[in-house]
């Protein structure tokens, strides 16, 4: 029963949940994962063993280390095995991720934490080849902070002067969080204290900050990972019991596939409502990925605003 409950809390929120909460089921599956493989490893006699594991999904900085295990570029974003780097992690997906979501959506979220890990991995391999002095800290790079950082970085680009209140501080605009965190980032490299990590992380800053950069001016550059996600998950949601769908699309498609299901159900119905929600926010979605939040009028900020309370 305990065993029962347990796969339905993890499976749930993968297969049924929005983005951000499949993430954060990921990267804890694999970090809880990890734990129990290295008490497993170490009552066996062989705990070098963990580490010969966490090397193979690691990205390495020696580039004809990385040549031979490229797959390390999509598997060290997943993979932590010390709790407080794990945790606070976590925290800011969590944080950060729910604020991209409300303005940009689910799918965007996917590709900016993906693309943004990559940027943070290529900028790691290519500084720690170029300048051999930073070897001398370098070693294997795990671990999701890249891909946080740039969400972080696109949140504070697209909503600088939106405001979180946090403990002790009070109200905090997140381009002053944002800044805080690369200045640290800085800090650590001039210290000589995980320099490879903190270049990674600098390298999901520039792809969060490009993003959005190139968002408000037309150009969606995660729009090929989009497209291979919906490919992908279309692929497994044909599998499944077809049941009604609340799922971003362009309006124009939207009510166009609905109409004549529209005209023969009652408006009242949770559905068609659900479904006229979806395509407003749709639009407004749309909008803020063209011409920036600003460009909202406000009976479309103060929806936005209602819809996030919702969730």
């Amino acid at each position: 029963m305990a065993e029962n409950f347990l796969w339905k809390e993890i499976k749930d929120p993968f297969l049924y949940g929005k983005v951000l909460s499949q993430l954060i089921v990921i990267n804890t599956v694999v970090f809880i994962g990890l734990i129990v493989l290295r008490i497993i490893l170490g009552l066996s006699g062989n705990p070098t063993f963990f580490y010969d594991i966490i090397a193979y999904l690691a990205v390495p900085y020696k580039l004809s280390a990385f040549i031979v295990q490229p797959w390390s570029i999509f598997t060290y974003m997943f993979v932590h095995y010390e709790f407080i780097h794990f945790i606070f992690n976590m925290l800011w997906l969590y944080w950060f991720g729910q604020i991209f979501v409300l303005f940009l959506g689910d799918k965007r979220l996917l590709s900016v934490y993906v693309l943004g890990a990559i940027s943070g991995a290529i900028l790691y391999i290519i500084l720690l080849n170029t300048f051999t002095n930073f070897q001398q800290s370098g070693g294997n790079l795990i671990g999701a902070s890249a891909g946080i950082m740039a969400i972080v970085a696109a949140s504070a680009t697209l909503r600088p002067d939106y405001t979180v209140h946090l403990v002790f501080l009070g109200p905090v605009r997140i381009k002053y969080i944002a800044l805080f965190a690369i200045v640290f980032d800085l800090f650590m490299i001039s210290e000589g204290r995980n320099i490879g990590g903190q270049i990674s992380h600098l390298g999901g800053v520039a792809w969060g900050f490009l993003y959005i950069k190139q968002l408000q001016n037309g150009n969606n550059l995660g729009l090929g990972f989009e497209n291979l996600f919906d490919r992908v998950k279309n692929i497994f949601s044909a599998r499944k019991p077809k049941v009604p769908e609340v799922v971003y699309r362009s309006p124009k498609i939207h009510t166009k596939v609905h109409a004549q299901r529209a005209e023969s159900e009652n408006n009242s119905s949770p559905v068609i409502k659900a479904q006229q929600k979806q395509a407003r926010l749709d639009e407004i979605l749309d909008k803020i990925g063209a011409s920036g939040y600003d460009s909202l009028t406000k009976e479309e900020k103060e929806f936005l605003f209602l819809y996030s309370k919702e969730k």
